[in-house]
């Protein structure tokens, strides 16, 4: 597999296609931050068939073992809806998990992203929602 390190145009890209749908509450904020990743080249990303967006982090688990982490995740308003798309890009992360030497994928929990719907079909599809969380 060919991995490609994200550059400012792409972030830039991808943040005002999310942006345009969801208004973001600061978006030069969350820029700068992927840019950060991008400078200590930890953030890869990739695209199918431009009909959305996967980036990743790949982070050390106290365990001694890495984690593939999903930092966006984002599929364009006209090819949601389809399993299968949904479905070509998990597996994707499945597969740079594995070729990266992770140990585990984790989804959405960067985010705080808990559409049910798609929650349950992460669990059909053998994920765990691990995370407690408790505002303070």
């Amino acid at each position: 597999m060919n991995f490609q390190i994200t550059d400012k145009e792409c972030v830039d890209y991808w943040l005002e296609q999310v942006n345009a749908e969801i208004g973001m509450r600061d978006i030069e904020y969350t820029k700068k931050y992927c840019y950060n990743f991008i400078l200590a080249k930890i953030l890869f990303h990739f695209s199918i068939a431009d009909t959305g967006i996967m980036a990743f982090l790949v982070v050390p688990d106290f365990d001694g073992t890495q984690s593939l982490t999903e930092a966006l995740f984002y599929i364009k308003p006209e090819y949601r809806g389809d399993l299968k798309t949904v479905k070509e890009y998990i597996s994707h992360l499945e597969v740079c998990a594995k070729e990266l030497n992770c140990k585990s994928v984790k989804i959405g929990a960067n985010i705080k992203y808990k559409d049910n719907v798609f929650m349950k079909l992460l669990e059909r599809w053998g994920y765990q929602m691990e995370v407690a969380t408790k505002g303070v």
